[in-house]
Order: C-alpha cells, then structure tokens, then sequence
C-alpha cells in the first residue's frame, strides 16, 4: 500500500488532477474573498449610512417634541397680557391680596391645563418662585431634588433662556420611572431671578424614539457632552456603552454613527456589532462554501472522466515503453490519432527503427573490424615471407660472413616483436622502427638496390597509428613500383601533422600508375589482397568517413599515397578499438 501511494502520485492524470482542483480551490477562495469584502464594505458602509438617517430622523422627531415644551415654556415664562401674565405677577408682585393670588392661580391653572392636556409625555409643568408661590400642572421635581442637581448654580449662569436636567427619579410621582426636566428662568420687572418653569418629562418619550431596533440590532446611547454622563442605554441591546467607547475604533468589530443634539448639547450614538450586520454575509458564505464544495466533487468526477478519456493513448503508450528492452525494441500497439501523442507514437516507431538499425550497422561494422584485423594477422604470419626471409638468411650465410645474417637477424627479431604484440594500435615510434626492419629485410630480398628515407618529426613520436597500416603500401612500392629497375630506385615515408591530424606520405619513384590503374585498385575488393582497399576499409571502420586515403600517380615518374587519420595520444586509444 506504501508503494502504490506514492506511484499513483507519479501517474499523470493524478497530477493534471490535483493541479487543477487546487487552481480551482484558489479561484473559488479568490472569487468568494472578493466577493465577501467587497459586499462587507459595502454592508458596513450601508449601515452606517442607514444609521445616520435613523438618528437624523430621532433626533429631529425628539427635538421637535421638546420645542413644543418650551414654547409652552417660552410662552408662560413671556409679559403678554394675557392669563400667563397673571402666573408671573403671582411671582413677582408683591401687592397682590390673597383673593387676588387665588383668582390667578385660577385663570393660569385653566391656562396650563389647556396648553398641557395633549402632551402625552409631559408629567408635569411649575412655575414657582422658590418659596410658597408656584403654579402647578401634574406632578414635577420638588425644588429640593433639582437643587441637589445644580439647579441654582444653572439658573444664576447670565443668558440661560434654558437647561436641561439630565433624567433623574420624581420621588412625588413614582421611584420606578425617570423624567428629564427642562427649567427656564422668570425675571422680575427688575431683571432679577424671581424663580423659575420646569417641565418633566417622561424618560419613555426617549425609549420610545430612540429603542425602536431596525434591521441592524443598533444600540442607541444618549450622553450628556459636559459631562460625559450616560443619560439613555438600552438594556436590552449586545453592546454596552463601556464596550463601545473601548472599540470605537475598532471598525473590524463595531459599526457606529453619532449625532450631536444642538438643543439638547446630548450627543446621540448608534452601534452595532459587526457580526449582526454581516450575519446574511456569513450565512450566505457558508452557503456559497457549500455549493463550492460540491462543485468541487463535481468537476473532480467529471474531470477524472475527461482526462481518462484523453490520457488513454498516452498510457497504453507508457505500458508499451516500459516493455521496451534490448530482446524487444518494438512497441506492440497501435496509435491512429492526429494529436500530440500520435506524432509522437510515430516518432518513437521511426526512432525505434533508427535504433534497430544501428544496431545492425554496429554489428555489421564489428563485423567487418574483426575480418580486417583477421586479415592483418594472416599478414603477419605470412608463411610465404617467413619462408623468403629464412631462404635469404641461408644463402647469405653460405657466400657471405657473419656481419649480414646478424643485420638480417637483428631485423627479422624486430619486426616478428612487433608483429607478435597483442595491442592493435602502437606508437609512430615503433611503427618507424617496424618499417625500417621491414625495408632492411627487403634490401637482401630483391636483386635491385634502392634507397629509403623515414621521417618522423620529434613531436609525432609519442601518437598512435593502427598496426601495420603503412607496411602494405611500402610492400606495394618494392612489388609493383620498380619493375626490375637496377638503379635510382628510392622511397620515402613522412610523417607530419595539421592541427589535429596525421597526414601519411609513402611515395616512390616507380614506373606510376595510370588514371585506369588508379581507379582498379581503388575498387579492387578481392580478398586474396591485403592491399590499399584493405587500408582504406580500416581507415573507415576506425575513423569514420572524414579521414581517407588519396593516391597521386604519373606514369614513368612516381605514386604517391597520403593516409590522413586523426592524431592519437595513448589514452585516446580506447576510444578507437
């Protein structure tokens, strides 16, 4: 099971597949994060503006309802000649008899009652002067809650038309609900402080306005700006007032708008959590990661379809290669299709083929090495030499002395070494001296003189020539060059080198050869010959077609044959053989 996970991993339709089941994980993560921020963005934005619209709308209707009190304020507060006149004169005149007072109070009563009686939220209305006098409608903050408040420090504060009391409990009225007082001061016909007008209102009026929750689940705050005192927090809201002060700036976490009110100097502030605005976001993510998700599987089924369906011919052709070895080199199926893997079935048969027949070629050519080398050692155990060359010794030491059978001796020694020797490829040294062994042998063997001359540069001597690849052309000079000519006869051999190769120069002063002659032997192909066709087929088997073998010739005056083969150090040896 080890083995056969990690080789499933190696196939190619498994990697097709994972790569591009993660490209589509990446680009439904992509999509769904870009469509996820873009619409947060757009959510908090939205709901921030919805916010500023809701406290705009509260505020206004809250702010409305209050102008209404203090106009009824204003409006007793104000000379007029009218039954609010009377309140203030109850207040300021210190003149007035009882009958009078009670007349007043009256006539101002009624007054109130009808300014007052359609003001759900109104508790109470009093116009009082800080003792005995005072004019009520309802129940209002006894002077003595309202100075623990700062009344008095208020009402002195010059160009106050009026002030509110933050909410607070009318101990009188009930210690279960809160009013909001809105005082204004009554002057005197002196311009002195002769007492004041208070309206208590119902704390409800604020719930009522600002509690209502939209669609956000916003919190609404009141506070009061001087001195940072929290006058309205819901109970029921998820966010404490201590909570949003401490994340305002939180905006991963919060949303939030605020409104300073300029009648009341409240600021108002709206919040609400992140996470309930988003909360159809959310809901629709877990919905879109779930469709993804079976998309997924989906387009793995279908994939995994799809790619089989494409990859059949690639692996039948696998299967096919992994049969390939050196007892089969075939593939055994058949590919018809015009696509990328039908070239290259096609391809892989015609290289196939190649290699088959390269194969047979180095064969053929390992072949025909070894003939010519089996030609070469016919040629060095030659009976018919060895039979001349031991003739020639014999007569010699019959008619004449010592001296030249040890010079034939010494000779025939040197060149049977060299013709014994394994090695196929020997120094330019030792082929010198091999021709020069083999020329001294030849001087006894034929009645006509001649002369030789070998040269060999100092810087050649340490490269490598195939064995007995000159003796044959030099055997040919001595055989056929000369003809039974008894004077003037001469050959040379010479070495030289161009850049990387070895030119060969064997040329004589024989009786030459015609273009018809030249031709003959350069096609001659008998096998009773170990001659230049020889030498040109080893050249080829060794060296390849780039190095060949010429022959110059001019009838009565010379031949000359140049072998060009590459130069060869001792250790490049072994890539030749």
């Amino acid at each position: 099971m080890r083995k056969l996970i990690p080789r499933i991993f190696k196939q190619l339709r498994i990697k097709f597949i994972i790569i591009t089941s993660v490209l589509f994980l990446i680009f439904s993560a992509l999509v769904l994060s870009i469509w996820f921020y873009t619409n947060q963005n757009y959510a908090k934005k939205t709901s921030e503006q919805n916010m500023n619209q809701v406290l705009n709308a509260s505020t206004s209707l809250f702010e409305n309802q209050l102008m209404d009190v203090i106009h009824i304020l204003s409006l007793i507060s104000v000379r007029t000649g009218s039954y609010n006149s009377n309140a203030i004169n109850i207040l300021t005149d210190p003149s007035l008899t009882d009958a009078e007072i009670l007349k007043y109070r009256k006539e101002a009563s009624e007054f109130l009652i009808k300014l007052c009686s359609n003001k759900n939220y109104l508790n109470g209305l009093e116009i009082t002067n800080f003792s005995d006098k005072s004019i009520t409608y309802g129940i209002t903050t006894p002077y003595e809650t309202l100075e623990k408040l700062g009344l008095h420090e208020k009402l002195s504060s010059s160009g106050t038309e009026y002030f509110f009391i933050v909410p607070h409990i009318n101990e009188k009225y009930s210690t279960r609900n809160q009013v909001f007082s809105i005082i204004k001061p009554v002057l005197s016909h002196s311009g002195t402080l002769a007492g004041y007008v208070i309206a208590d209102l119902k704390c409800s009026l604020i719930d009522d306005i600002y509690g209502v929750q939209n669609d956000t689940m916003n919190s609404i705050y009141i506070i009061d700006s001087k001195n940072q005192e929290t006058i309205y927090e819901p109970s029921d809201n998820p966010i404490r007032l201590t909570e949003y002060l401490n994340s305002k700036n939180n905006t991963k976490k919060i949303v939030s708008s605020q409104l300073k009110s300029v009648l009341t100097d409240w600021t108002i502030i709206s919040a609400a959590p992140v996470s309930r605005i988003l909360q159809d976001f959310y809901d629709a993510q877990a919905f879109i990661i779930a469709l993804a998700v079976l998309f997924l599987f989906l387009f793995l089924g279908i994939n995994l379809v799809l790619i089989n369906q494409l990859t059949k011919n690639i692996r039948l052709l696998t299967s096919s290669v992994n049969q390939i070895n050196e007892d089969c080199l075939k593939l055994n199926i058949e590919i018809h299709s015009d696509d990328e893997v039908g070239t290259l079935y096609t391809r892989f048969q015609a290289m196939l083929s190649r290699i088959n027949e390269l194969i047979q070629r180095v064969k053929d050519t390992e072949r025909k090495k070894r003939t010519a080398d089996l030609r070469v050692l016919q040629a060095q155990i030659n009976p018919h030499f060895l039979y001349n060359t031991l003739n020639t010794i014999k007569f010699l030491a019959v008619i004449n002395g010592n001296q030249n059978i040890a010079h034939v001796s010494e000779s025939l020694t040197g060149l049977m070494r060299t013709n014994m020797q394994p090695a196929i490829f020997i120094s330019l040294t030792e082929e010198k001296k091999y021709l020069q062994n083999y020329l001294e042998i030849q001087k006894y063997h034929y009645t006509f003189p001649f002369e030789y001359e070998i040269s060999l540069p100092e810087s050649l001597e340490n490269y490598y020539i195939p064995k007995m690849l000159l003796q044959p052309l030099v055997e040919n000079s001595l055989k056929h060059g000369y003809n039974g000519r008894i004077a003037d006869n001469w050959l040379s051999v010479i070495f030289c080198a161009d850049q990387k190769t070895l030119c060969i120069t064997v040329k004589d002063n024989g009786i030459g050869m015609s273009r018809e002659q030249i031709n003959l032997l350069i096609s001659q192909t008998s096998e009773e010959h170990i001659g230049i066709v020889n030498i040109r087929q080893r050249i080829l088997l060794y060296f390849g077609s780039s190095y060949s073998v010429s022959i110059k010739s001019k009838e009565n005056e010379y031949t000359q044959i140049l072998l060009k083969i590459p130069l060869i150090t001792k250790e490049e040896v072994t890539d030749y053989v």
